[in-house]
């Protein structure tokens, strides 16, 4: 974080239009953007922000006070932080203004920077309720969701639909991915038999995780899933 300057070309950073608050304390620059903001808000949630403002500032301009000396978060990006004040400021308690898989993960990016832990339970309840099962897969894994993931993977396992290019694709993880394959051939497999029914999804899918992640996806190395019918003797020890 860098005192702000004028931008390349000479022209000074342009104010937000919804997060520039005339009784704002706290100035940000992002990007070509100035966002006047409450620091009640963020040094109450992230310690980050609390052992900054708590420096002292001695008799020197404060960093942050106004528009030509703002805060530069260099490494940031303007939607992120916009996207971040929406969920902190939001008008609707329920969805709080976030709802596709793409400002859901813009939340979540800036609280890990930021270790703000109690937006990850709310930032969770948009991610389940809005998002794509594989996207919802890739950002708990990403972002160690463990709640999320293990609901998600269960959900798209025992979904009838087939995995498609583009899921496989979203989900990145190979460990995640071998534990998808392996749990849906479970799931085939055991469909007449009705096993899978009468074993718990979540119990299984947590089983399964485990050993795909602990060997470092030793089942799918090369083909996703040359292995898929093999291990339930491996897995059954977890």
């Amino acid at each position: 974080m860098q005192p702000g300057s004028k931008l390349i070309d000479g022209t000074s950073p342009c104010r937000h239009e919804r997060f520039y608050f005339d009784d704002g304390n706290v100035t940000f620059r992002v990007e070509d953007t100035l966002f006047k903001v409450h620091r009640y808000f963020l040094q109450r949630d992230s310690p980050v922000f609390k052992d900054m403002f708590s420096l002292p500032t001695g008799t020197a301009p404060v960093h942050g006070s106004s528009d030509d000396l703002p805060i530069d978060l260099q490494t940031i990006k303007a939607l992120d932080f916009e996207r971040f004040l929406s969920f902190l400021y939001a008008t609707d308690y329920i969805t709080r203004d976030i709802q596709t898989p793409e400002e859901c993960e813009s939340v979540l990016k800036l609280s890990k920077l930021w270790q703000i832990e109690n937006i990850q339970p709310l930032i969770a309840i948009c991610l389940r309720a809005n998002s794509p099962l594989a996207n919802q897969i890739a950002l708990a894994h990403r972002y160690n969701l463990s709640t999320i993931l293990l609901d998600a993977v269960v959900d798209i396992s025992l979904r009838q639909e087939k995995l498609t290019a583009d899921e496989i694709r979203c989900m990145e993880s190979p460990e995640i991915i071998a534990a998808v394959v392996t749990l849906r051939e479970y799931q085939k497999e055991d469909k007449e038999s009705n096993r899978f029914a009468r074993i718990d999804p979540k119990r299984s899918a947590q089983r399964v995780l485990t050993a795909c992640e602990a060997h470092n996806c030793l089942m799918c190395k090369e083909t996703l899933c040359r292995q898929a019918r093999a291990p339930r003797r491996f897995i059954d020890q977890f």
